[in-house]
């Protein structure tokens, strides 16, 4: 086997991350056509190896796909993503590599209907209502709902902006430092309308809905649901045993 030299392992890094970085903040498209090796080995001054080397790297990560006699294009589909969700004490964590994280909407609501019932709320009680969505290169995967009760949490706005918009960091930043699920919900649906507009994906879309109700020693933390195309993603949960009273 061929050892690369240290300047060729370098090229070969600086291209495949300069391609991965062009995908990710669409510069390149999905669909969209690369330039020939020659035209890569010409911008770069690399070798024909160094470049075929790191197209091939390209293809391992599933951001380019390609077509014999044709070329090599951006995938119209980046791989699926597995979503890890930690349900661990001290605080909920999330494996945010490979995605990032939109923040759509933080607002004032009252509690949906079907949580004041669940939650027996009384009806003038208020909610912040965010709405996040999961990406990876400018795909939508996934949307997240997260209510949490405003009486306890009044600046929760402001909080959430200084913590770059983590909803767990926001939480640990005002107190609270551990916590656990009480209620757990997974079933499969079609998407919504909105959940459609927001996911871009078709009518008759199954999608996996995920409920979950946090608390902690003072009482209700939040609720969350996790709505994701089922061809997209893959989620798993690790649950921690609930501590002793």
């Amino acid at each position: 086997m061929t050892r690369l030299t240290s300047t060729a392992d370098r090229l070969q890094q600086q291209i495949v991350s300069e391609v991965r970085d062009k995908i990710r903040d669409g510069l390149l498209k999905r669909g969209e056509k690369l330039p020939s090796e020659k035209q890569l080995a010409d911008q770069y001054m690399a070798t024909r190896f160094v470049v075929r080397r790191a197209l091939r790297q390209l293809e391992g990560e599933q951001l380019v796909e390609a077509v014999q006699g044709v070329g090599r294009f951006v995938r119209n589909q980046p791989q699926q993503i597995k979503i890890k969700r930690r349900m661990s004490l001290p605080i909920e964590t999330e494996s945010l590599e490979g995605y990032g994280v939109e923040l759509r909407s933080v607002q004032l609501k009252k509690w949906p209907e079907e949580l004041r019932e669940k939650l027996e709320l009384k009806e003038e009680l208020q909610a912040v209502q965010i709405i996040r969505i999961f990406k990876v290169f400018e795909q939508p995967l996934a949307l997240e709902k997260v209510y949490l009760p405003a009486g306890r949490f009044p600046d929760f706005k402001s909080t959430l902006s200084d913590n770059r918009n983590s909803v767990s960091r926001a939480l640990y930043s005002q107190g609270v430092k551990s916590y656990y699920p009480t209620d757990y919900q997974i079933s499969a649906r079609n998407a919504e309308g909105v959940e459609r507009r927001l996911l871009e994906c078709p009518t008759y879309t199954p999608v996996l809905d995920v409920k979950s109700v946090f608390h902690d020693d003072q009482g209700l933390v939040q609720c969350t649901e996790f709505v994701g195309p089922s061809d997209r993603i893959q989620y798993s949960i690790e649950l921690p045993e609930r501590p002793n009273a």
